[in-house]
C-alpha cells in the first residue's frame, strides 16, 4: 500500500473513464533479441520490455500534444510462486508499481532507469494482491469503484512466460495473444506473452 499510494501519476490522455470503444493491437517480435538487449545492458527482459512501453507511450502522447511527461507509472502484475515456493498452488499475484521515464530522450538511458528502478523495487514485499483485506469481496468491490477516480496508475503492463510449445487436440498451438482487462480509468494495458520464442 505504501507504494501504490506514494506517488501521484501523471495525468495523461488515456487516463480517462473506460467508455464503449475497444481496440486491440497486435505486435510481434522475437524473445531472443529482447535478451540480448537485456543482457548488453546488464538488465532483464521485462526490464526491456517496460523501457519499450515507455519509448512507446513518449511517442503517442507527443503525437497527441501532451506536453511531454516526466514519467508516468505503470502497474506490473508479479508472480509470488519463486517468493514462497511451499505455498505454489494457484495464482499468488502481487502488483509492483513502476515509473516509466517518458522525459527521457535516449532509450538506453530510459533503459538503464527502469532496470535500477525495477531493481530497488523487487528488494521490497509485495502483498498477494488477494491476501489480507484485499480478499474480501467488499473491499474489492470498492476498489473496483475507486478505479475509475484514482491517480495513482497510468497503465499496466504484464508478461507472462509460456517457453515450451504446447498443443490442442495434438495440433501444435501456433500464436498466442494476450487480453488485459482494461479497468476504472486506465484506459491502456499492454499485455506480453512469450511462447516458445
Amino acid at each position: 500500500m505504501p507504494e501504490f499510494f506514494a506517488e501521484r501519476a501523471s495525468q495523461t490522455s488515456h487516463n480517462r473513464p473506460i467508455g464503449a470503444d475497444r481496440r486491440l493491437v497486435i505486435a510481434r517480435s522475437r524473445l531472443d533479441v529482447a535478451k540480448q538487449i537485456a543482457h548488453a545492458h546488464h538488465a532483464t527482459v521485462n526490464d526491456v520490455l517496460l523501457a519499450a512501453v515507455a519509448g512507446g507511450l513518449r511517442q503517442l502522447l507527443a503525437s497527441r500534444g501532451n506536453p511531454s511527461r516526466r514519467w508516468c507509472c505503470a502497474r506490473w502484475p508479479t508472480s509470488l510462486h519463486q517468493q514462497q515456493p511451499e505455498q505454489a498452488t494457484g495464482n499468488q499475484d502481487a502488483m509492483m508499481m513502476v515509473p516509466l521515464w517518458l522525459g527521457e530522450p535516449d532509450p538506453v538511458h530510459r533503459l538503464e532507469l527502469i532496470a535500477a528502478e525495477t531493481a530497488a523495487r523487487k528488494r521490497t514485499a509485495h502483498p498477494q494482491v488477494t491476501s489480507g483485506v484485499f480478499g474480501l469481496v467488499a473491499v474489492q468491490r470498492a476498489t473496483y469503484r475507486f478505479q475509475v477516480h484514482q491517480r495513482f496508475v497510468n497503465l499496466t503492463v504484464t508478461n507472462v512466460p509460456a517457453p515450451v510449445p504446447l498443443y490442442v487436440a495434438g495440433a501444435r498451438l501456433l500464436e498466442l495473444f494476450p487480453v488485459v482487462p482494461i479497468l476504472g480509468n486506465i484506459t491502456l494495458d499492454v499485455g506480453v506473452l512469450s511462447y516458445a520464442g
